[in-house]
């Protein structure tokens, strides 16, 4: 069966009570929902699900680690991507720079895997439970990242598992097919693998060590902008949105109703279907191969977009933002200081093989305020609308992160801190140019274990955990110090707060 041919069955509409309402709701989805109360062996790492077992492994004491039914000990097959130039080179940059093999890993139309770190069983169990979503532009990405493992984060703090998953982007998640517009039926199967997921997640995390009722999604750039876009439509315990928001998202924002078919098309006639968007091309479509789909789509060098499609999105997404039409669940929202600074970095490179200022600068300043003016607007909505929010501003520039002198707190840079995975890349840029290592620093590590006591103490209570440790609930006014600097020269190990608009 082809990964198109898979596409109808995410269309079924099953029922699921959800996380938070005692009600039922429809949900589309994919993913097995049934599970066994009982574990098969007396140290946890084999639960046993309708399924089948699913037998993990304890690679560190105290955590369990279970990647991928049935046999859970590595990585499932990440979903196909779809990588530019320039999306190559951010990887390759980011975080230190990521090896070939880590870029290029297994993929499959049997994707969507779920992973899940747990505390061992002599650890206390029902716990809060984080649910990740990656980002990679709805282009790229997988959960088989190493800055992704949630291995750190079970072993150094208690009343928390992590669960991360695949989810389909271009073509796969977002097929922006002509046939499917105007039936009624969702068209952005990425969300649909995202809904899916934390349905199962809500149905089976018991089983493994977490609490049902205490789920938190979080995701970064287009992870986040699905996260926001979730609770347009569903129900959980609380939200964390690193640099990204649906709001920021132009083609959920923009209320697009019409497909623009020339992705589909070309794509389409590259694999022998033609250009003429009727059932025989759609059949055509569903029959070719993942791999020559694939292929396909990185040779046309087209990009597949979301879709307003009244299921998942919707035309009104701007109203429905400024109104409080959406799940007033408590969120945690983001940015770091200098979002544009890699890719303006990469594009100079790319086109000059230099990094040039002024223009660096002005043109960085321009993609962070992108990224930053919709966050603001989001949490804005969701404060006037009653939601418990908590801001911040991700600061700190560390050399190990930094592929280039040139730049400062960049688009993603916090994950590793996030995850204490700041040390799992190769030898970072720098190291390689001078042969002189360059670790984490003491400064490093201490903010990384001060970030995820935050993120913690938000998924296990979502409303008074911040709070608890010393961090307010966001205030729109001027006059209030609210949104929390982390890792400026005030408290580089931590975070210090500041007002809207102002110091």
């Amino acid at each position: 069966m082809t990964l198109l041919q898979a596409l109808a069955s995410t269309l079924t509409i099953v029922c699921i009570v959800s996380a938070q309402q005692n009600h039922v709701i429809p949900i589309s989805g994919h993913l097995s929902q049934s599970g066994s109360s009982t574990n098969g062996s007396s140290d946890g790492l084999t639960v046993l699900t309708q399924q089948g077992p699913v037998v993990g492994t304890s690679p560190i004491v105290n955590v369990r680690q279970f990647l991928a039914p049935f046999n859970a000990s590595s990585f499932g097959d990440s979903c196909p991507q779809q990588f530019n130039d320039g999306d190559l080179e951010f990887l390759r940059l980011s975080w230190g720079g990521l090896s070939d093999e880590q870029i290029f890993v297994s993929e499959s139309e049997d994707c969507l895997n779920v992973n899940i770190w747990a505390p061992s069983i002599n650890r206390a169990q029902s716990t809060a439970v984080l649910v990740w979503i990656y980002g990679g532009a709805l282009a790229f990405g997988t959960s088989n990242t190493p800055q992704y493992n949630g291995l750190n984060i079970v072993r150094d703090n208690d009343d928390i598992t992590l669960v991360s998953f695949n989810y389909r982007t271009n073509i796969f998640g977002l097929p922006n097919a002509p046939q499917l517009n105007g039936t009624g039926q969702a068209q952005n199967f990425a969300f649909l693998d995202v809904d899916a997921a934390i349905q199962w997640v809500y149905q089976n995390i018991e089983y493994f060590g977490g609490d049902p009722e205490r789920i938190t999604i979080f995701g970064q750039s287009a992870g986040a902008e699905l996260a926001d876009a979730y609770t347009l439509l569903m129900s959980f315990t609380g939200v964390i949105e690193q640099s990204g928001s649906a709001l920021g998202n132009t083609e959920i924002a923009a209320a697009k109703l019409t497909i623009n078919d020339i992705a589909w098309n070309a794509v389409a006639s590259a694999v022998g279907c033609g250009n003429t968007t009727d059932s025989v091309q759609f059949s055509c479509m569903q029959n070719v191969s993942t791999i020559d789909l694939s292929a396909a789509v990185s040779n046309t060098s087209q990009s597949f977009n979301v879709v307003v499609d009244g299921v998942t999105t919707f035309a009104d997404t701007a109203a429905r933002a400024t109104s409080g039409r959406f799940l007033k669940v408590p969120v945690l929202a983001g940015t770091v200081a200098n979002e544009g600074d890699i890719f303006i970095a990469i594009a100079q490179l790319l086109a000059v093989g230099a990094i040039i200022q002024p223009g660096f600068d002005i043109l960085s300043s321009i993609y962070t305020m992108n990224t930053s003016c919709p966050t603001a607007e989001t949490t804005a909505f969701r404060a006037a609308a009653g939601s418990t929010v908590f801001r911040y501003e991700y600061q700190a520039i560390f050399p190990n992160m930094s592929p280039f002198p040139q730049l400062r707190a960049y688009h993603t840079s916090e994950i590793p801190l996030v995850f204490g995975t700041y040390n799992v890349s190769r030898e970072s840029l720098a190291t390689t140019q001078t042969g002189i290592p360059v670790p984490s620093t003491n400064t490093e590590i201490a903010l990384s274990k001060a970030m995820q006591r935050a993120w913690v103490a938000f998924a296990q209570d979502p409303q008074n955990g911040l709070p608890s440790i010393g961090w307010p609930v966001y205030n729109t006014s001027a006059s209030s110090p609210t949104i929390a600097t982390l890792g400026n020269y005030l408290n580089a190990t931590g975070w210090s707060f500041h007002r809207v608009g102002g110091d």
